[in-house]
């Protein structure tokens, strides 16, 4: 590798600094994408993506240099372009010089998406049915009886392998418990009748987790934050932030205590924009939920305010 190394003589504009350090940036290189959303601090660390060589970064000039572990830089990006749509670094690596590596700003909603999302895996049933599926919620329940009744999920909700949703039953106050009418193109005298009932619209809330193999009856309403164990057949409603198992499910306790689950439920975080909730991950994932409630209570201060002082 050639010996390269970081000029401490020549500063770094601060306004090549500043961009970087500013929003989010898509890093790929000439085959695929490394990082759909990475984050550059000013201390040099790099948020979103994590390799040996490139460990950490620093700007010098106008270019974007890239450190490994041991501080030695191993790849320089050029500034190649500013516009009103992207700024774009680009530059070989200098470990291997057939890879070039580019840097380009993003937006937060125009960002690459994990492909496991819901709203991309169901996407042809949700637009058939016109199914409620939030941003950022992942995982594909089996759906019974997709018409039968409405399907609304929150934002970022978990649900695991295996999880069955039933929108509708089989009849069980006549005769038969068959589904002759949707099978009619075998029956065609069933053709018209009514074989399946529901007792109503699944809601889940946001921020639900859905463990492995649990079934989920129509007619349920799973508040935000709930856990619902895995193997669980959920008959009933269940509150918000509260841990449900068994069969029939029941609640075995709540996450937290109800002043707490009354201010989350205030804050509604699931309801920020996606750069909000990235700036408050450390205190989401903290020891101290208290500070994330202070932090978020502060935030939303600041949107009241701004909503008066605009109108």
């Amino acid at each position: 590798m050639p010996s390269t190394t970081v000029d401490d003589s020549l500063p770094a504009p601060s306004l090549v600094e500043t961009e970087l350090t500013q929003g989010i940036w898509a890093f790929r290189t000439n085959e695929r994408v490394l990082s759909p959303a990475l984050r550059f601090l000013p201390d040099g660390r790099i948020l979103g993506y994590s390799h040996r060589y490139e460990n950490s970064w620093r700007a010098q000039g106008d270019a974007l240099l890239f450190l490994d572990t041991n501080g030695r830089v191993t790849s320089r990006l050029d500034r190649t372009s500013a516009s009103d749509v992207a700024v774009v670094f680009e530059g070989k690596s200098l470990i291997n010089s057939s890879i070039t590596f580019t840097v380009s700003s993003v937006s937060w909603e125009d960002r690459g998406r994990w492909a496991q999302l819901t709203q991309t895996t169901m996407a042809d049933h949700i637009a058939k049915f016109d199914w409620d599926i939030g941003d950022h919620t992942y995982g594909r329940p089996v759906i019974f009886e997709s018409s039968a009744a409405h399907l609304s999920i929150g934002r970022f909700c978990s649900i695991a392998a295996g999880v069955e949703i039933a929108l509708g039953n089989h009849r069980i106050d006549t005769v038969s418990s068959y589904p002759f009418s949707v099978l009619s193109k075998w029956w065609p005298s069933a053709a018209g009748m009514k074989d399946h009932d529901s007792r109503g619209a699944v809601t889940i809330g946001s921020d639900v987790w859905v463990g492995a193999s649990a079934f989920i009856t129509s007619g349920v309403t799973i508040g935000h934050g709930a856990v619902i164990a895995a193997h669980t057949v959920v008959t009933k409603d269940v509150p918000p932030y509260a841990i449900v198992g068994g069969n029939p499910g029941k609640v075995i306790k709540f996450r937290f205590p109800p002043e707490t689950i009354e201010k989350l439920l205030k804050i509604a975080w699931w309801n920020w924009t996606d750069e909000h909730i990235d700036a408050h991950l450390p205190l989401m994932f903290g020891p101290n939920i208290e500070d994330f409630i202070s932090a978020a209570q502060s935030h939303l201060d600041n949107l009241r305010q701004r909503s008066v002082d605009c109108s």
